[in-house]
């Protein structure tokens, strides 16, 4: 029975990319884009970059993903682009560890459904726009500002999503999440029927 499925990936992008930066794929694989509870900071005023060509070229290359079909190194992508005019060594740590991360995950991408035995598992999902939005509380250290994450599904796979940090400053958790959510509505105006989630109207 045919599965009904589209895929799209980066498979060959990101073997090139770990091939360039002398990683494996498939050895000492990390199971996160980013790795735990590390807080970053940018460079003390007067400190050199540290191989700032390559760590460009790496930064410009998880952004690519980020924004064709890989939504789940939207954030670290956006987290080490902040520091791509002198990155340190802390920061190029980072940045190889979501190497490590794609080691072993290069042909994940997203996979759109059109079978009804997936699409009706538990409720019928089926064309319609489902979001969800999340933020924390002022995680750059470098501004005390919050970052937002956003991603917008249709038949099990995204069509949409983002990772952004805030513009102002937010006081508490809910405050920052309403912000998450007002930048969702401001993106989005589903037509009449299209209306899945409480975020969308």
């Amino acid at each position: 029975r045919a599965k009904k499925t589209v895929k799209i990936s980066q498979g060959g992008f990101v073997r090139k990319l770990l091939e360039d930066f002398g990683v494996q794929e498939g050895v000492k694989v990390k199971d996160s884009p980013l790795q735990g509870g590390v807080h970053l900071r940018k460079a003390p005023p007067g400190s050199e970059p540290v191989d700032h060509v390559n760590y460009m070229k790496l930064v410009g290359s998880l952004q690519w993903m980020a924004i064709t079909c890989r939504p789940d190194v939207s954030f670290a992508a956006g987290l080490l682009g902040r520091y791509s005019q002198c990155p340190t060594d802390e920061h190029w740590k980072q940045a190889k560890w979501c190497l490590q991360y794609l080691a072993g995950t290069a042909d994940l991408g997203i996979t759109y459904h059109g079978s009804d035995e997936v699409l009706m598992d538990g409720y019928d999902h089926r064309n319609k726009l489902i979001a969800g939005v999340d933020s924390d509380l002022g995680g750059c250290h470098d501004t005390q500002k919050s970052t937002s994450g956003m991603v917008v599904m249709l038949n099990g796979g995204a069509v949409s999503w983002r990772s952004r940090r805030q513009t102002t400053l937010s006081n508490a958790t809910t405050e920052a999440e309403q912000g998450g959510s007002v930048r969702l509505r401001s993106n989005y105006r589903p037509r009449q029927g299209q209306h899945e989630s409480g975020l969308l109207g």
